[in-house]
């Protein structure tokens, strides 16, 4: 593309994390470089009705990013993504999503 940057994004499957109880999403560790400009989602629920999106407020370095995701999301799945409008850079190394359990909830 003649080195212009390319808009780009991945999402993962919905998972439960291999829990069936309802869980809430506290935050996402996200290990690699990610550029100013990346954006991290949550998908919450089998059918992703509710997404909510947060920027990346690191500088674009190899390093762990911490995502805190809103206290209002509990579900049995969840799926997550990354993406850059802009074409940022993104090398992901790895990605972990802290859960927790909600107290009596199927």
């Amino acid at each position: 593309d003649e080195a212009e940057p390319i808009a780009w994004s991945l999402k993962t499957t919905p998972t439960d994390c291999g829990a069936i109880h309802i869980k809430r999403a506290i935050a996402a560790y996200l290990g690699g470089n990610l550029g100013p400009t990346a954006r991290v989602s949550v998908y919450v629920g089998e059918k992703s009705t509710e997404v909510y999106t947060y920027s990346n407020v690191c500088g674009p370095r190899l390093q762990n990013h911490r995502i805190q995701f809103g206290r209002g999301m509990a579900s049995r799945h969840y799926a997550y993504g990354v993406s850059d409008a802009t074409g940022g850079q993104l090398e992901l190394q790895s990605l972990d999503v802290e859960i927790v359990p909600l107290q009596g909830a199927v």
